[in-house]
């Protein structure tokens, strides 16, 4: 498998543990190290299609969670916490791994990537490696 899809495996991971089991009261059973070891290989396609019901997946859980029980104590590997710091650790974790995704397509792509196509600001900003 290529990097961005044991990295999208690796999110999966992470966010069923920190965000979406506790919101479900679904007790989890995370293989962290199979999140690396997959040997099958992920299309553009499918790895896009993980992400996107990775996506509603979360967004599902958090449909009926309310703000008044982010203070509530859960436990996550392990560790007590809160249901608002197990949310911000699955975040900044999904950001750092965010960046290295958009980092190696930057570096397989070289100049084909275009971060702000969708925007039209690719003229605008020029070369921006």
């Amino acid at each position: 498998m290529n990097s961005i899809g044991h990295l999208i495996l690796h999110l999966e991971g992470n966010l069923n543990q920190w965000i979406i089991d506790p919101l479900n009261n679904n007790s989890n059973h995370r293989e962290r190290e199979k999140e690396f070891s997959a040997t099958q290989n992920l299309s553009v396609q499918e790895a896009v299609q993980l992400a996107n019901d990775l996506n509603a997946k979360v967004k599902k859980a958090m449909q009926h969670f309310s703000a008044e029980n982010l203070g509530e104590g859960i436990e996550v590997q392990n560790r007590k916490t809160s249901y608002l710091s197990a949310i911000y650790a699955a975040i900044t974790h999904l950001e750092g791994h965010v960046g290295q995704i958009m980092y190696i397509t930057h570096q397989r792509k070289g100049a084909d990537y275009q971060l702000f196509d969708h925007y039209g600001l690719n003229e605008q900003l020029g070369d921006y490696s």
